[in-house]
């Protein structure tokens, strides 16, 4: 499915650009003169994070014999109604993730590791109707395919 998400870091510090327009996944980011490059690749099987980045389903298909994973509740993120999940790894790292009711978008996620880094990214907006040019890097802003694997 098509998805866009937009991740900054702080007030405006570093800003990335996460988009799947069903057939490709581009991750973007801007440079200091406002434009920016894209990387290109496609959003199939071949590159599961990027096809399905922020889907629930997706996501639970995903999961390995080293997680164990519970309900936690849910809560409304970015004016959407949400289901969480803890997730926990044999190796001490954690996480909480929620997503959308419904279509099963992520809208939060928290990472805590044993080694003490944490990253958090919330949903400020959750939308299903959005204009298709949501879907398309930035204009002006360069593209690159990705290396083959």
């Amino acid at each position: 499915p098509k998805n866009a998400t937009s991740i900054t870091n702080g007030g405006a510090t570093t800003t990335f650009l996460i988009i799947s327009d069903g057939t490709n996944s581009f991750t973007c980011s801007p440079d200091a003169s406002g434009s920016g490059q894209c990387i290109k690749s496609k959003a199939d099987a071949s590159n599961p994070l990027n096809a399905n980045l922020f889907s629930l389903d997706k996501t639970l298909q995903g999961l390995t014999d080293n997680l164990n994973v519970t309900e936690s509740g849910g809560r409304n993120v970015g004016g959407a109604d949400s289901r969480c999940f803890t997730i926990k790894e044999t190796s001490g790292t954690e996480a909480l993730a929620c997503f959308a009711k419904g279509d099963g978008i992520m809208t939060y996620v928290e990472n805590k590791t044993t080694g003490g880094a944490n990253t958090k990214l919330t949903a400020t907006k959750v939308s299903t109707k959005v204009d298709d040019s949501v879907f398309a890097p930035p204009a002006g802003w360069k593209v690159i395919d990705s290396p083959a694997r």
